[in-house]
């Protein structure tokens, strides 16, 4: 599904500026068409189901911009992430937003949990995983994580107010 396929965009143009970060959108639409095809989805069927086969020249393209150093890369980087989260049954792409959600960089951790936000509860085990982590910075992600997406079973709960009860870092229990 390209951008504005099917939702009433037809006519939409990205002529204009973001009215709050004042960048181009036109300059920032191809980066960015798997994300707004992620939230029309969601918005419109309650749920992200987008499959694409994705082979090993685009994953390695779409990890290679999750990478990318440069804060003014950020749409890149997010746009990336949500591209392999639209490959979900591949595994290649799946070891990709792992690797990204396990990196030391915040901006790469932050794209690729919105990635794994965008490849529903079976990330999980993956987010479970990352809150047992010794970095704060890993835990407040995988919280967010699994507040988004994570399966609501016992496990899950007792995590999330085991850090909202007794978690050393005030941005960890903040998030959960």
């Amino acid at each position: 599904m390209g951008i504005g396929a099917g939702i009433g965009m037809a006519n939409f143009t990205f002529d204009d500026a973001d009215e709050l970060t004042g960048q181009q959108l036109k300059d920032k639409a191809s980066e960015l068409e798997a994300v707004w095809d992620h939230h029309y989805n969601w918005l419109a069927q309650d749920c992200y189901v987008i499959d694409e086969i994705l082979g090993k020249k685009k994953v390695q393209e779409l990890e290679n911009k999750l990478f990318v150093l440069g804060d003014e890369n950020e749409p890149q980087r997010i746009g990336a992430a949500y591209g392999l989260a639209s490959g979900a049954s591949s595994t290649a792409a799946l070891n990709v937003l792992k690797k990204g959600l396990f990196e030391e960089r915040e901006s790469v951790r932050r794209a690729a949990t919105y990635g794994l936000i965008g490849v529903g509860h079976k990330a999980t085990d993956l987010f479970m995983k990352a809150t047992a982590s010794s970095s704060k910075w890993l835990r407040k992600a995988g919280i967010f994580g699994l507040g988004e997406v994570g399966e609501p079973h016992a496990k899950v709960v007792e995590k999330l107010s085991g850090v909202l009860r007794g978690d050393t870092s005030v941005y960890v229990r903040s998030v959960a």
